[in-house]
């Protein structure tokens, strides 16, 4: 696997420019996103791109190719119970999710919710972690075909 950088708008609330995520050859020039995105919009894990090289380091220039899942960004409220945290996630899992954590300065899940789970009853456990002040969300990519 190789890495690949994503320009990002660093006057997003995460402030961040740059973001890396792990890719694999598929043919020439094509590339499968092998983790899921923190921070980059429309773009999600197994998505297909494209790269160019830039000061030896290659850089992501579009999605060619939706893998049909989705992307959500989790984070928790400060403060907040581990283990309430932890039986939202959980349920989120049972429905079919992965998800990865990162520590930004802060805590982030970035989930992933493959093509064939049902986005409107993940959409709904995330809605209902809101409500419970367990965390916020955003939409980092919807690709479900609804």
């Amino acid at each position: 696997m190789e890495k690949a950088t994503i320009e990002l708008d660093q006057d997003d609330w995460h402030s961040h420019s740059t973001e890396s995520v792990w890719l694999s050859e598929v043919s020439a020039g094509k590339y499968r996103v092998e983790n899921i995105p923190f921070f980059a919009r429309g773009l999600s894990f197994r998505d297909i791109v494209s790269v160019r090289e830039i000061d030896g380091q290659l850089v992501i220039t579009k999605r060619l190719r939706s893998a049909k899942g989705s992307t959500y960004r989790i984070i928790p409220a400060k403060g907040g119970s581990k283990n309430v945290l932890n039986q939202f996630l959980t349920a989120l899992n049972e429905a079919g999710c992965s998800y990865e954590h990162g520590d930004f300065g802060f805590d982030l899940y970035a989930l992933n919710v493959p093509a064939g789970v049902d986005v409107h009853k993940v959409y709904a456990l995330l809605e209902d972690g809101e409500q419970s002040k367990v965390w916020d969300f955003e939409e980092g990519d919807c690709s479900h075909d609804i």
